[in-house]
């Protein structure tokens, strides 16, 4: 019902616009039928989304499924921009508004009548459960809790801002092609109207296919046991990159042709990584998405008001839109470097839960210091595994591997993504671990711990034994998207480790080593 009435709203108020240019005021009136109309199309995307929450569900064909869904809207968006100076050319402006508006009531009223309020297929529906007799001593009546309708908290999660920052910057490229395209195509190549509605109109299969395919592959890398993180992670840089590229590359054409194919490259692009990061907003957001989806929505429409005469301003100056096209595909190619680093597949209330309930118990780091885990990986020698830093300018130095605590991840589950980053090792299981926080000063702590107030780190360490034939696995290259670490490597006995430790942390060093090798034993 929600939906039927925000496409109702959006159709009516839409097919108004003519005839408030027609009145005493009609700058006052169209400015009021706008707002209201974009009132009702703001509301009708989070409700959408929402939809796709309770009706996808978590399986086989998931992504698929979602791609489609995300295709369609795409699309139509195509579609209306393309179609839009055709129409108006045949028939004038005014009949573009009631097209559009009756194609929105016609749909409206095909959905309310199609529409149902559940999955169209149910996973392992749970079993009902059977309930006491009436008056029987079984029977308890438990006063409903009262649940907390928006947790305002969720955008202090990186995997939260993330996911909204990726949906509001992917409007900068969408509104650079849909604002610019049509300018470029007359002035540049002196293209017609019918002309560019066609090279508009023609990348429609290619998205349809890419979408399809991308689904496809995604469906297939998770069955191979690829992780899902993994998958977002890969699509969204190689995605955005591609983004970048091409949407430079159609400020730099010299023919229709090339640009033609620049705008074909820059939409299959972005249906590459936008599946990662709308999924994302479904799984991390939970029952907060359709408010999450409000904000990103006015992050995505915001450069509606800005990109024109920003981009007006700089061609007058400069004679091109390059500048414009390539500052905005940096933006959104930052921020999807950013998604592809924090990105989470655990809904943000579980994770403020376990924030809390660190902070509760007393058990989270000391303050000014940032949460990290120490790995002391040994083989069946009790020999540990150290390495030295790309950047290490002493031979000397040689360390274990280390690394951050993700926003609510478990520290024994840091402990095992940071080996498998830094050192490419699965084969291995956690002996021992040593439950407090052991911290070291840093001098001149780098500019993005400054920032956060930290003036050093503090670690959690975990004893982890190389399973039989686990030592063909180590691989220093830089896994999982992440950069490089170690430029070398080798085993070495517990009792020389703190002696071959950078100094702030030989302390620990020699801590940890006295520790496990009384594990050991």
């Amino acid at each position: 019902m929600a939906l039927t009435i925000n496409m109702l709203g959006t159709g009516i108020f839409t097919a108004l616009i003519p005839l408030t240019l027609r009145s005493s005021a009609p700058v006052l009136w169209t400015w009021i039928a706008l707002t209201i109309s974009g009132m009702f199309q703001g509301s009708l995307i989070p409700a959408h989304q929402d939809m796709k929450r309770h009706w996808l569900p978590v399986g086989a064909g998931r992504a698929v499924a979602n791609r489609i869904i995300g295709f369609g809207l795409t699309v139509n968006f195509i579609l209306a921009t393309s179609l839009t100076p055709v129409l108006a050319t045949k028939w004038g402006w005014r009949s573009v508004f009631h097209i559009y508006a009756g194609v929105t009531l016609a749909f409206a009223g095909l959905w309310h009548c199609v529409a149902t309020d559940g999955p169209a297929v149910a996973i392992n529906p749970p079993a009902a459960a059977e309930e006491p007799a009436a008056g029987s001593e079984d029977q308890q009546v438990v006063p409903a809790k009262k649940e907390k309708v928006f947790e305002w908290r969720i955008f202090t999660v990186p995997a939260v801002l993330v996911a909204v920052g990726c949906k509001g910057t992917s409007g900068l490229p969408e509104y650079c092609l849909t604002q610019w395209l049509p300018t470029e195509f007359s002035e540049r190549f002196g293209s017609s109207d019918t002309d560019i509605a066609f090279f508009r109109i023609w990348v429609t299969p290619l998205m349809f296919t890419t979408d399809w395919v991308v689904g496809f592959v995604e469906e297939a890398l998770m069955a191979r046991g690829v992780p899902e993180l993994s998958i977002r992670r890969w699509f969204s840089s190689i995605g955005a990159t591609l983004e970048a590229i091409a949407l430079t590359g159609f400020a730099l054409a010299r023919t229709a042709r090339q640009a033609a194919l620049a705008n074909a490259v820059t939409v299959a692009a972005y249906t590459l990584h936008h599946g990662g990061w709308s999924a994302n907003l479904l799984e991390v957001g939970g029952k907060d998405t359709p408010v999450m989806n409000a904000f990103s929505n006015i992050l995505n429409n915001a450069p509606g008001f800005f990109i024109p005469p920003l981009g007006l301003l700089i061609k007058n100056r400069t004679g091109s839109v390059l500048p414009l096209f390539a500052g905005c595909s940096l933006i959104n190619w930052v921020m999807n470097l950013l998604f592809a680093r924090y990105c989470s597949l655990e809904p943000a209330r579980d994770i403020l839960a376990r924030r809390d309930k660190m902070r509760s118990s007393g058990d989270g780091p000391p303050p000014k210091y940032r949460p990290c885990v120490g790995v002391c990986l040994v083989n069946q020698n009790g020999e540990a595994f150290v390495a030295q830093r790309v950047n290490e300018t002493d031979d000397s130095v040689w360390q274990m591997p280390q690394g951050g605590i993700d926003e609510g991840e478990e520290p024994s589950a840091a402990a095992l993504r940071e080996l498998y980053e830094e050192t490419g090792v699965k084969s291995a299981e956690i002996v021992a671990e040593l439950e407090e926080w052991l911290e070291y000063d840093i001098p001149n702590p780098p500019a993005y711990m400054r920032v956060k107030g930290w003036r050093g780190q503090a670690q959690r360490w975990f004893l982890l034994r190389l399973k039989d034939g686990g030592e063909s696995e180590i691989d220093i290259s830089g896994l999982g998207g992440e950069k490089r670490e170690f430029r070398a490597w080798k085993w070495l006995p517990l009792d020389k480790c703190a002696d071959a430790a950078w100094s702030p942390k030989r302390a620990v060093y020699t801590r940890v080593c006295d520790e496990f090798q009384r594990k050991l034993k």
